[in-house]
């Protein structure tokens, strides 16, 4: 548990030379060594190349895991990234191995052909889905994170290193100018119709994250009544809630075997500004029980591995905001904590009428039939 940690291991790192180091965590089954990295990559074909990657490294993070040591490769709309755990010495040459892999311009995969849902499909669309202007971060340089100083001017070389491909290779991550950008129209995927409504919260912080889940909560169930028996538009509705890019999003998706897009964007609109606020009016009984369902599967993490993704996380939303000051104080889920107790229902009913009026960052997704 991490309110068992060792005492020893709770200083707050420090930012030396473009690098992180230190821990302000340590577990009993951390690991000896762990250098996280990340750099500024495009949105745009983020899957594809995070496929790439793990293709290119699988038998590089075989090798590393018969050695004891471990290897995590992951991206977002805020850049690529990758933990490197093992032995001090051994953790960067891992990472240093890794960067060798990365797919600077992945190879285009043909179409293997969907499956699911249509509203299923449309809602994977938010992986790649490129962050809103008022998402856009003030820091986008390579970002470092050292256990320790052992291995600091190793780390700083491939610190150097992504430096390098992020301002010659890589284009900046894309960005969606508008507040209400224009309709996205998705490839033809099916005989039906789908829309979904893409809302970001006000910001990336964790008072919104819990805002938008609790109005997902608050709106799924009517929304689902609303849009299938009520309208009777089609026999897909729901609410749902993501994090894109580290940020949170809400999206509204309907899929019709019938109405056209343009039906399913007005019913959507309706609920919202009809029945949205009304919805976000829980009682204080009714918000307690809500905020209690969201704290009982959001916990502390329960390993070192979990806690250190969970911090590096932190850590880089921190440094995409220019904060200056620490990025671990409190620790990432003690703040989350905090902060869901503190939400009063108002703060939700005060959302939900942000959403309504339209004051919120929103982007539409349609599908229209062969």
């Amino acid at each position: 548990s991490p309110s068992h940690a060792s005492p020893a291991g709770r200083q707050q790192p420090e930012f030396r030379q473009g690098v992180w180091v230190g821990e302000p965590l340590r577990l009993a089954d951390a690991p000896p060594a762990t250098l996280c990295l990340g750099w500024p990559a495009p949105a745009s074909q983020r899957t594809a190349r995070l496929a790439q990657w793990q293709r290119n490294s699988l038998s590089l993070r075989q090798a590393a895991t018969a050695s004891g040591m471990r290897l995590i490769l992951d991206n977002d709309n805020r850049g690529d990234w990758l933990i490197a755990t093992g032995q001090e010495g051994q953790h960067v040459r891992l990472a240093r191995l890794a960067l060798d892999c990365w797919p600077e311009q992945p190879a285009i995969q043909p179409d293997t052909g969907a499956t699911g849902l249509l509203a299923q499909r449309i809602l994977a669309k938010l992986d790649d889905s490129p962050p809103f202007a008022s998402q856009h971060s003030h820091n986008t340089a390579p970002l470092a994170w050292l256990s320790s100083d052992a291995e600091l001017e190793a780390a700083q070389a491939l610190l150097r290193q992504q430096t390098t491909v992020t301002l010659q290779g890589t284009p900046s991550p894309e960005v969606a100018t508008t507040q209400h950008s224009t309709p996205l129209h998705l490839t033809p995927q099916s005989d039906e119709h789908g829309v979904m409504l893409e809302v970001a919260g006000p910001n990336d912080t964790p008072r919104s994250r819990w805002l938008l889940q609790l109005l997902a909560q608050c709106h799924d169930a009517a929304f689902q009544y609303e849009m299938r028996h009520r309208r009777g538009l089609g026999y897909a509705a729901a609410v749902r809630y993501r994090e894109v890019s580290g940020a949170p999003r809400l999206a509204y998706v309907v899929q019709s075997p019938h109405a056209a897009t343009d039906i399913l964007r007005d019913a959507i609109h309706d609920f919202l500004v009809e029945q949205g606020a009304a919805l976000a009016r829980p009682g204080r009984d009714e918000i307690m029980q809500l905020k209690r369902g969201l704290s009982a599967r959001t916990g502390s993490p329960e390993t070192h591995a979990e806690a250190t993704e969970r911090l590096w996380q932190a850590l880089r939303c921190h440094a995409a905001a220019g904060r200056d000051t620490s990025p671990w104080q409190p620790l990432p889920w003690v703040a989350e904590a905090q902060t869901l107790a503190m939400l009063e229902p108002n703060d939700l009913t005060s959302l939900a009428d942000a959403l309504a009026r339209g004051h919120l960052p929103q982007r539409w997704w349609l599908h229209v039939p062969h």
